[in-house]
């Protein structure tokens, strides 16, 4: 090993290849003795580690730009940036930085972290809030394969096994478009002492989270804002396949056979308000299928439904309530109004870890401080790709009302 204050990048790189591929040796070698690694190969594992984090810290000092390195908050250098751009009367845009950038060079990165959009649209999602992850920064297409449900068979003695066929099929998601855009007037950039950031960090995600609920949660699919038209199928949730395939609800009365049972995705409460027996048969119907609960099964309604449970019986003289503790039968109930339409209401069951939800490659901001000047503002405008996709459509069941 040579002294790394005189090794180059590139040999710092290939001796941190190296440094790899001996410690891959060493767990290698107690795995295939199934032992616990000596005194000696924990001595070699520490020595090793110490020499790779000082190769790591060389690295990220030799890759670091010449001249003396600001120290400025985020706050702060965002406020810069802006005023820098204002200055120059050109629009200017950039990827999201992944990690947090303090320059004020306008032809250095944007220093807001795309952290600071996306742990607000994970949190104000109630996706997040029943488990299911949210992938961010991919590339080109992720493929998940779906596996179908396989079965042993009993067969007598010596008797051959027909080899069981499981069949896996590619989804694809093919992103849409997302944008949206704000203003900051130029008296508050100028006043700001740190509050730009904060302003954009705030309204850029919070515009984006009512989209995306909107989309995901309605059964019936959203408008292009500007065209009128229906958005295309991958900006649409679990809802929205099964309304188009079972207009009219089953009435739960009527749901008896094995085939129906597994067939029906759609049922119709009886009345204005459903009972515990209809809540609990829309969970029914998703086990009924072969979806096991994994953890993010989760009941979906307007916070007006949820009240109207919350405060009615499940049966003559129990005394306890459809919804206790914000659930119903142990199942979590989530909130959001964008489940009803402008001229139903519904309640939704899902697993949700069945339905995927993807932000593709850069968030692609936009800084303009022209259009608007004759409002004395600067507009930020804030473009990426999305991808929403139903993994299995039968883990999901719609309840209506009768019109």
């Amino acid at each position: 090993m040579g002294n790394i204050k005189t090794m180059t990048k590139r040999e710092m790189f290939n001796r941190l290849d190296e440094i790899k591929v001996a410690l891959n040796a060493i767990k290698d070698k107690c795995e295939r003795e199934n032992r616990a690694q000596n005194d000696e190969e924990v001595a070699e594992v520490a020595r090793l580690s110490r020499e790779a984090h000082d190769l790591k810290l060389d690295i990220a000092m030799a890759s670091a730009p010449a001249g003396a390195q600001q120290t400025i908050s985020r706050e702060a250098g965002f406020d810069n940036y802006i005023k820098a751009v204002k200055q120059s009367g050109k629009v200017t845009d950039a990827a999201m930085a992944r990690e947090v950038i303090t320059t004020a060079d306008i032809a250095g990165q944007v220093p807001l972290a795309i952290g600071d959009v996306l742990e607000p649209l994970e949190e104000g999602l109630i996706l997040k809030k029943v488990g299911l992850k949210l992938r961010t920064g991919l590339v080109g297409e992720y493929v998940s394969p779906v596996v179908n449900r396989v079965q042993a068979t009993i067969e007598g003695e010596a008797v051959k096994l027909n080899d069981t066929k499981i069949s896996t099929s590619a989804i694809r998601p093919k992103p849409f478009r997302l944008g949206i855009s704000t203003k900051t007037t130029y008296s508050a950039v100028s006043r700001s002492a740190g509050l730009t950031l904060d302003i954009v960090a705030e309204q850029l995600p919070q515009g984006v989270i009512r989209t995306l609920n909107a989309a995901m949660f309605s059964p019936e699919k959203l408008k292009y804002t500007q065209s009128g038209d229906a958005v295309p199928a991958e900006a649409v949730g679990p809802f929205v396949g099964i309304l188009a395939k079972e207009a009219t609800g089953t009435a739960v009365s009527a749901i008896k056979t094995k085939a129906q049972k597994k067939s029906v995705s759609h049922i119709q409460f009886a009345g204005d308000v459903p009972t515990f027996k209809e809540l609990l048969a829309m969970k029914g119907l998703v086990m009924a299928k072969g979806v096991e609960n994994d953890g993010t099964a989760a009941y979906v309604m307007s916070a007006y439904m949820l009240a109207e449970l919350e405060s009615t019986p499940r049966d003559a003289g129990s005394g306890r309530m459809i919804v206790e503790d914000g659930k119903i039968a142990g199942i979590p109930v989530f909130c959001t109004n964008d489940i009803d339409t402008a001229n139903a209401s519904y309640i939704g069951f899902g697993i949700w870890s069945n339905q995927l939800l993807g932000q593709f490659g850069d968030m692609r901001y936009i800084v303009d401080p022209i259009s608007c000047a004759d409002e004395d503002s600067i507009k930020h405008t804030l473009n990426a790709e999305w991808a929403m996709t139903t993994y299995r459509p039968e883990a999901f069941v719609l309840g209506s009302f009768q019109a």
